[in-house]
Order: structure tokens, then sequence, then C-alpha cells
């Protein structure tokens, strides 16, 4: 029909007709939609950063487990140590053992002129005797200062003529 010249004749529309009420009602399920999307970008966007995010707490968890074996260990050698320290200070340290033997040699010597000298033998008896030990050496390292103030009494008794008294045997 163009092709001869003639004009078709105008359709009707089959497209329903909008109106006002409707165009507004699309409009906001429009913009809510698009409200909906930005949100979904955003989480998506924080969902993409996690790997990074997840990588430095792995970062920092191998540092604080690097941190904690260390202290694990050293907490370890320091007990050993202390279980060292311990083990020699249940005995004389030898500075103190050697200052009870000084003592000792002192008091032998301070009272060889008496009529009852005190002797290494008495000495070192009475000494074991009153810790309930086999030697002077396994005497605690803490009880230095009593051992020390035992045999300044000890001589102190002895050269004022206060001798162990005599006991009956029964």
């Amino acid at each position: 029909m163009r092709s001869l010249g003639v004009q078709p004749a105008p359709q009707p529309s089959t497209a329903p007709a909008v109106t006002n009420a409707e165009i507004a009602e699309i409009r906001s399920q429009i913009e809510t939609l698009y409200g909906v999307a930005n949100l979904l970008q955003e989480h998506l966007a924080g969902l993409l950063s996690l790997p990074g995010q997840v990588a430095g707490l792995n970062d920092q968890m191998g540092q604080a487990l690097a941190i904690l074996t260390a202290l694990a260990e050293r907490q370890q050698s320091a007990e050993s140590q202390i279980e060292r320290i311990d083990e020699r200070t249940q005995r004389l340290a030898p500075a103190h053992a050697r200052a009870v033997q000084e003592q000792i040699t002192r008091m032998v010597q301070d009272t060889k002129r008496l009529a009852d000298p005190l002797t290494y033998t008495i000495i070192y008896g009475r000494l074991k005797h009153h810790w309930r030990v086999s030697t002077h050496k396994e005497i605690a390292d803490e009880q230095y200062p009593a051992v020390m103030a035992y045999l300044q009494d000890e001589l102190r008794r002895v050269l004022a003529g206060e001798g162990p008294a005599q006991q009956g045997l029964f």
C-alpha cells in the first residue's frame, strides 16, 4: 500500500492507557530496585575485601603463635634453671660451707687451751645432730645464718664454762 501511495489507516492502539498514579507506582518501584542494587553492590564490595582482611588476620595469628611458642620455650627454660638452682640451694652453698668450716676451725683454735677444748669431731657431731644430717653440707642454704648463730652460741657457752650437761644413760 505504501508503494501505491496509499496511507494505511491508523490502527487503534492496543497498549492500555497508563495513568499518572501507575507511573508514580512504577517510579517508586524503580527507586526501590536502585536502592537494593546499591546495597547489594556495597555488600559485594565488602565480601570482595574479606580475603585481604582474612589474610591480615592470618598473619597476625601466625605472629601471635610464634610469640606464644617463644614464651613457652623461655618459660620451660626458666623452670629448668630454677630447678637446678633449687637443687643447689638444698645444700649449703660452697661459700657458706667454707665459712662454716672456717668458723669451726676458729672455735677449735679459740678453745684449745681450755681444760675441755672443742674438737672438730665434737663440733661436727653436735652440728650434724642438731640439724639431723649426715654432713654439715646437707644443711639447707637458707639455714646458713642459723648455723652460724648456733656455732657462735656453742663457742660462747664453752668459753663461759657452760659445757653440755652430762645426762644419765637410762
